[in-house]
């Protein structure tokens, strides 16, 4: 861990809207924060990987049984073998792992009691009846193995999708990457393009909205105006490669819109993920 100078981020005006501040470029454990998108490279560029526990057979299995219980199609329609365009692919996704600690200041403003008036008002206007402002601090520690502190790293896939290979504290399972051998098995690996200042703002929205939520929870339906301000004392990632079957499928119809084929009916395309070690499956409805 490392000590920077801290962030703010800050909520007014109600749960909708924060703002968020803090250097675009600053030193960080030893790297350095940039608004630069990291190189594209089709060698790996994580530190270390979380190998698959699943293999192709139970993922398949698990996106079947999803569907089943959503009724959302058939599988005997998504992997005949009159649909050769099915495809079902072994990725390694790119990750932020971060670790921070955060001083949390939460306030709230509370309707005053019946009959208690502004200071200085000699009147008897109940609209100037005195807000009661509550004010809590405190600490957190987010660790790896939070959900939210695990950001995917790269741009090529929906970010929804990608939520399907976050591990949570099975993250502490992940190992040294041996570049050699990554390369030599063939997977699919997905670039670390994302700068590690993006990933850290979205890390920040993430643990923001979880402690707004917990505030909003706390103070109730009386409180209005509830503000959550974050400041970060020690801080630190790593990058890893997470596990996820990435499924190619066709299912349904659609027309081309535009060009020489316009009003031609395709197959519908469509995509879905399993977390490689939690089997957690992301899909859209069809």
């Amino acid at each position: 861990m490392c000590s920077v100078p801290g962030i703010s981020l800050v909520s007014r005006r109600g749960p909708s809207v924060w703002f968020l501040k803090y250097p675009a470029v600053r030193a960080f454990c030893g790297r350095e924060f940039s608004s630069t998108p990291a190189q594209s490279s089709t060698s790996p560029t994580c530190d270390s990987i979380l190998p698959f526990s699943l293999d192709s057979n139970a993922a398949r299995e698990t996106f079947e049984k999803y569907q089943r219980r959503r009724s959302l199609l058939s599988p005997q329609g998504l992997w005949n073998i009159n649909q050769p365009q099915a495809k079902l692919r072994e990725v390694y996704l790119p990750f932020y792992a971060f670790d921070c600690t955060f001083s949390v200041q939460v306030s709230g403003e509370f309707a005053a009691q019946p009959g208690k008036k502004r200071q200085g008002d000699a009147g008897g206007n109940s609209n100037s009846e005195e807000n009661e402002t509550i004010e809590t601090n405190g600490m957190r520690t987010y660790a790896e193995g939070e959900d939210v502190m695990q950001v995917y790293g790269s741009y090529k896939y929906p970010r929804h999708l990608a939520k399907a290979a976050i591990v949570g504290s099975r993250i502490q399972e992940k190992t040294a990457l041996d570049k050699q051998s990554i390369v030599q098995s063939d997977p699919e690996l997905d670039p670390l393009s994302m700068s590690a200042a993006v990933a850290r703002q979205l890390m920040l929205r993430a643990v923001h909205a979880v402690e707004l939520a917990k505030a909003q929870e706390r103070f109730g339906d009386k409180a209005r105006n509830v503000r959550v301000q974050l400041k970060a004392m020690d801080e630190s990632y790593q990058t890893v490669y997470l596990p996820v079957f990435i499924l190619d499928y066709g299912y349904g119809k659609k027309s081309i819109e535009h060009g020489t084929q316009a009003g031609k009916h395709v197959v519908d395309m469509w995509q879905a993920a399993v977390g490689g070690v939690t089997g957690n499956v992301v899909c859209e409805p069809h």
